[in-house]
């Protein structure tokens, strides 16, 4: 009985998303894409967002994070009281991290207004 116990605990904490903190590694599968491109609007489900190249990987570092292989660092504007969670902006990307749960957002100018919005699942690796 007491395994029984131990196995569903451990099976449990395992479906929690990650809580994240400084120095930790993430991979984040894509939930949903929306974006803009001139006037169409173009949506993605989780089914269309299985192929590889729409995984990401981030490391969360002091103040900012690095986006692998790429190498695209963002500055962490705020972090919340709670320490597991961030706001990073550089003008263009928005990035809000919380509880294993990623938004990013991007929102261009050039040469009409565009957007787009990639929401994400991620956990430690």
């Amino acid at each position: 009985m007491k395994k029984i116990i131990i196995l569903v605990i451990i099976l449990s904490l395992r479906s929690f998303p990650s809580f994240g903190k400084i120095g930790d590694n993430y991979i984040c599968n894509p939930i949903e894409k929306i974006s803009s491109w001139g006037k169409q609007l173009r949506h993605k489900s989780t089914k269309e967002l299985t192929k590889p190249n729409y995984i990401i990987k981030f490391e969360w570092l002091e103040n900012s994070i690095l986006f692998k292989p790429l190498r695209l660092q963002f500055p962490i504007i705020s972090k919340f009281k709670d320490e597991e969670s961030f706001e990073s902006f550089d003008g263009l990307n928005k990035i809000t991290y919380n509880e294993g749960f990623l938004i990013w957002t991007m929102n261009q100018q050039n040469p009409t207004l565009n957007f787009s919005l990639d929401t994400y699942n991620c956990k430690k690796y």
